[in-house]
């Protein structure tokens, strides 16, 4: 059980598309006005979650669409890296709020999700007979971390923006380690 709890932690707590965007959205939104798009993570996560468990079994079965997730994944990974490098300060553009629909439409092409669910759901013998407390701990956690990120976010907005450079630096180079870490 420990170390499915820690699984999860480093998945939800790791810097990846819903985090970066949950600390991106409270950067420029703030929490309140980013709440939306963290529950529409766990709206998400649970469709997806929902998926995995009645197909799981079989797609961990079929090499070549793990190998294709893990390539769109980090090709993802990637762009993303790439945005956050080259993104300014805040309030340098102007603050889009991410919605609900963001938050769960967001799911279907995060390749992490993917891999954390069907990894959750596969790799670890405990709790297979209890889905549903499964499903509590990796949606739970996850949109805690989401929360966690957005929360940051606006804590550390005019630190942020006195040190972008270096803070995008380290997101980027935390997210093209995420890529390599994939495979």
């Amino acid at each position: 059980m420990l170390e499915f709890v820690l699984f999860v932690l480093v998945m939800s707590f790791t810097p990846g598309p819903n985090t970066v965007l949950g600390l991106t959205s409270g950067q420029k939104v703030g929490f309140k006005r980013s709440l939306p798009y963290n529950l529409g993570i766990g709206i998400g996560m649970t469709v997806i979650y929902l998926i995995v468990a009645l197909i799981g079994q079989y797609l961990m079965k079929i090499s070549w669409i793990l190998v294709s997730l893990r390539m769109i994944g980090t090709v993802y990974l990637i762009y993303l890296a790439y945005h956050v490098m080259v993104s300014e300060k805040v309030g340098a553009v102007q603050a889009q709020v991410v919605t609900l629909k963001t938050g769960i439409m967001l799911q279907f092409v995060n390749v992490k999700v993917y891999l954390f669910t069907l990894t959750g759901l596969t790799g670890f013998a405990v709790l297979n007979e209890h889905l549903l407390v499964k499903w509590l701990i990796m949606v739970g956690i996850s949109v805690l971390g989401t929360l966690t990120w957005t929360g940051a976010g606006v804590a550390l907005r005019s630190y942020y923006n006195a040190h972008y450079r270096l803070i995008n630096g380290l997101v980027a180079g935390l997210l093209l380690f995420s890529a390599i870490d994939l495979w």
